[in-house]
């Protein structure tokens, strides 16, 4: 008689015999992610892994996908490491995965692209947000490793460039599994310290040595100081995710000096520039302010009671001589006439009858005009050119 067993029976039997197989316990599986999902409570990942001609229901725990360092997407293509079994209560098999490797792409370049396009979007490697950098810094801060190559070569080139300026160091691993959180901290730290500028470096090194700069924390970091920060890790074709966030991006940390202050000779020229400038300007303006000063002066000594003394006396002078002239003509016209006048008069002057003979008569101080107003026996005066006698009339 055959035996009858149970579906639960069916379905732990076939669980046994997935786990004797050796194969089964550690398989690699390639192929496309679909239908994905990570549950909000247990933070498990759930996905169907699938090709052109077939598919399997995965998913994985989440202590494992917490330290894949990206997430899965639909439409990724991956190499899937597992072990198979059966899920009882369902009666299907699955593929429990214990890690996600992206197919042509490291699981650090995945995580890399997509940071890279999660913090683009969110507009934080944008122009505008960058800081200008101080023209003439005078305290410098530089995040890196105490003792590294790369901190020597930023502390020559500075000191060689401007001896004046003040640097300071923020020690910090650069690489290993406490880099990104010491790194981040010590940016934080830098950009509280009143700094006028950092410089966030570190020499080169393997893409793995290089992932503590593209962390998201040292990203934001990078993006939300207050002072400007130059980034300058790795060497020129090295692109780590706090290039994009820095004010501005160095090539190496020698070059990040560079950038970072003006070469003393070129701060002589400058001021040489500017001093010949101000000169020019100074000049310039004392010249017009001197024009300026002598028409004011002009115009003040206008304004002055000496000078408008001076203009009314010169003025005076010129009618005085006006009138002298005016007066002088006028009176030898008048001269003229009484010239004429008094010719006149002495022609017709009693003294010019006088001297033709002819005689004046006087009675009582009056002049007789006529015969009749003498009588015999008055005594008259007989006035003569040359002088005066005394006589009687006799008769009629």
């Amino acid at each position: 008689m055959k035996t009858v067993i149970t579906v639960a029976e069916l379905n732990r039997y076939l669980a046994a015999r997935f786990k004797e197989d050796k194969i089964l316990r550690e398989v690699y599986v390639k192929g496309e992610i679909s239908n994905f999902a990570r549950h909000d409570k247990s933070r498990h990942l759930y996905f169907t892994l699938k090709d052109s001609d077939a598919a399997v229901k995965a998913q994985m725990p989440f202590y494992s996908a917490d330290k894949l360092g990206f997430s899965p997407e639909n439409g990724m293509s991956v190499i899937v490491t597992g072990y198979v079994e059966i899920y009882e209560k369902a009666g299907d098999y699955r593929l429990y995965c214990t890690d996600i490797v992206p197919d042509g792409i490291g699981k650090l370049s995945a995580a890399y692209e997509q940071l890279k396009n999660k913090l683009s979007h969110e507009g934080l490697f944008d122009a505008e947000k960058k800081k200008p950098l101080p023209p003439y810094p005078e305290k410098i801060g530089v995040i890196t490793s105490e003792g590294a190559a790369a901190l020597q070569d930023m502390i020559a080139v500075l000191r060689r460039r401007a001896p004046y300026i003040s640097i300071s160091l923020y020690k910090t691993a650069v690489q290993g599994a406490t880099a990104a959180k010491n790194i981040t901290e010590q940016i934080k730290i830098a950009d509280e310290s009143n700094e006028d500028l950092l410089i966030l470096g570190r020499g080169g090194g393997s893409y793995e040595d290089l992932f503590p700069f593209s962390d998201e924390t040292v990203v934001r970091a990078v993006a939300g100081t207050k002072t400007p920060i130059i980034s300058a890790v790795g060497h020129e074709t090295d692109n780590p995710l706090c290039d994009f966030a820095a004010d501005l991006r160095a090539p190496t940390p020698s070059a990040a000096a560079e950038l970072a202050v003006k070469d003393t000779v070129h701060i002589l020229m400058n001021l040489e520039n500017i001093r010949q400038n101000l000169y020019g300007i100074c000049a310039g303006k004392i010249s017009r302010y001197d024009d300026d000063l002598g028409k004011k002066e002009s115009a003040i000594k206008a304004l002055l009671p000496t000078a408008r003394i001076a203009r009314y006396s010169s003025e005076i002078e010129k009618r005085e001589e006006f009138f002298r002239t005016k007066i002088a003509a006028k009176l030898s016209e008048k001269e003229y006439r009484l010239n004429l006048l008094m010719g006149k008069v002495d022609n017709l002057s009693p003294l010019k009858l006088l001297s033709r003979g002819y005689a004046i008569t006087e009675k009582d101080g009056s002049v007789i005009t006529s015969a009749k107003k003498l009588a015999a026996g008055d005594d008259i005066i007989l006035i003569y050119s040359d002088g005066k006698r005394k006589a009687r009339v006799l008769d009629d």
